[in-house]
């Protein structure tokens, strides 16, 4: 019996429904490693929002009545909680989120322990205060309280704490970013008559006035990507 062979035309029909098919696959695999890409992405940045949220509420929620002595050693302490008052946090937040730049992907490591001024921080921060409960497993003779500062760099939420509570103009700090693409970040406190007050302002300088605290804080974080998030942190005690 003889047998039949493909013809060349069977041939090319043959190899251009394979060609279809492969092509068909190729995109929907692409779209599938495209999809688990931006998941990745996607996921990596909530979780990025929920560890400087859970930062903020934790030092909000333990605050301490502990006022800091100036870095300058002036005869003014500095009040247990100080923030930039609403105008000037506006015109901050703006300033750091314009001089974003792609270069602020390439900063060095965010949680490395550095020693810069605590002069200038204390008036550029966004929000600074005295909080407790800060752990020491390893029993380091330091105490339970911790000063830290917030403030916006280059559109990055950055979070800074002393190595001591009372610091000079020299003291170590660590720097972590928490989070970036920062639109502006603003707070609001309620005050004892349960108002919220855009502004903590102290009148006087007695140290029973610089321990005084609110009752919560509101947080108000904008991002770029994310848009409008916000938080009411009851203050324990």
């Amino acid at each position: 019996m003889r047998m039949r062979g493909f013809t060349l035309i069977e041939l090319l029909v043959a190899l251009f429904i394979t060609a279809i098919m492969m092509a068909m696959g190729y995109g929907v695999v692409n779209q599938v490693t495209k999809g688990r890409i931006q998941l990745q992405q996607q996921t990596a940045r909530i979780i990025s929002l929920q560890r400087a949220l859970r930062m903020l509420e934790q030092d909000i929620a333990l605050m301490q009545p502990r006022p800091v002595r100036d870095p300058l050693g002036g005869s003014t302490d500095l009040p247990a909680l100080k923030a930039m008052p609403a105008a000037q946090l506006t015109a901050a937040s703006v300033s750091g989120s314009s001089s974003a730049s792609s270069s602020s992907s390439n900063s060095s490591s965010s949680a490395a322990p550095i020693t810069v001024s605590s002069l200038n921080l204390q008036s550029t921060a966004v929000l600074s205060l005295t909080r407790g409960g800060w752990a020491n497993p390893v029993g380091i003779a330091r105490p339970e309280e911790q000063r830290v500062s917030y403030q916006i760099e280059n559109a990055k939420l950055v979070r800074y704490h002393f190595a001591v509570l009372d610091a000079t103009g020299e003291s170590p700090m660590t720097r972590v970013e928490l989070i970036d693409n920062v639109v502006s970040v603003s707070f609001r406190f309620m005050d004892n008559s349960h108002a919220w007050q855009n502004d903590w302002q102290l009148i006087g300088s007695s140290r029973q006035t610089q321990r005084h605290r609110p009752l919560a804080v509101e947080v108000t974080l904008v991002l770029k990507d994310l848009g409008k998030i916000v938080r009411v942190v009851e203050v324990a005690g």
